[in-house]
């Protein structure tokens, strides 16, 4: 599974990569993460982190080694002696550049595999929403620290950071299960399209209730690129009924 985000920000360099050094900070903007613990090197170049993920209840953690070479780039790949089995691989890079009028592009990658099916079934939704958030959570947070600008207002790349709107198509997942069990399309879409013309597109009814990474949207939400869309199936049965009928069964 793949995270990507490319944007352009009123920011510098040193700025951008200052905020994704201080790994210590990850829990106060970053959802889900309910920890941190961060181990440097000497000369700060080499860092190993632990993050703890809190989604719902649902707990797991991973460890990275990262290699920092200011300002330019973070290296990030996965620590087998690490905290949590859930991934068996696990490699991402932040790269951050100056331009010439200020401002600088803040690059995103990140690819993770699971250890086994199990692991995928238990945690693929976690981490999907997790990653899914996590380069926007880091433009909010430049925004909070350092204010907005006031030079040209981001400008983004077709990633969905933010900023203006994308002028390129945007490409989204659409999952869903029926009689044949579990299905998964990608489906690329253009600019500001809707969730309804995700379902549309997809061939879904449009009766269907429908989310976006495990929250249920109304069908006029405005879809951004790497988007998960769910479609929710109608309960067979009232759990309350049944739970009654069971009960006097057992009677």
């Amino acid at each position: 599974m793949r995270a990507s985000r490319v944007v352009v920000l009123p920011y510098s360099a040193r700025q951008m990569f200052a905020l994704a050094d201080e790994i210590e900070r990850y829990p106060e903007f970053l959802p889900w993460c309910e920890g941190a613990e961060v181990a440097r090197g000497e000369g700060a170049e080499t860092v190993r982190a632990t993050l703890r993920i809190n989604h719902f209840g649902l707990r797991t953690a991973f460890t990275t080694v990262n290699l920092h070479q200011k300002p330019e780039r973070i290296t990030m790949t996965l620590a087998e002696d690490g905290a949590g089995r859930s991934l068996s691989f696990l490699r991402g890079e932040w790269c951050f550049a100056d331009l010439p009028d200020g401002r600088c592009r803040a690059a995103f990658d990140l690819e993770y595999r699971f250890r086994n099916r199990l692991m995928a079934a238990i945690f693929s939704g976690m981490f999907a929403a997790f990653f899914g958030k996590f380069a926007g959570c880091f433009i909010a947070r430049a925004r909070q620290l350092y204010g907005e600008s006031v030079n040209t207002p981001p400008i983004s790349d077709g990633g969905g950071w933010g900023g203006e709107k994308p002028k390129s198509p945007i490409t989204i997942e659409v999952v869903g299960a029926g009689e044949s069990g579990y299905w998964s399309k990608k489906i690329t879409l253009p600019p500001q399209s809707t969730l309804a013309e995700a379902l549309a597109a997809a061939g879904a009814k449009k009766t269907q209730a429908a989310g976006i990474w495990g929250r249920q949207r109304p069908p006029e939400t405005v879809l951004a690129a790497g988007d998960r869309v769910e479609i929710y199936q109608p309960l067979a049965a009232d759990p309350r009924l049944a739970r009654r009928a069971r009960a006097k069964q057992e009677r």
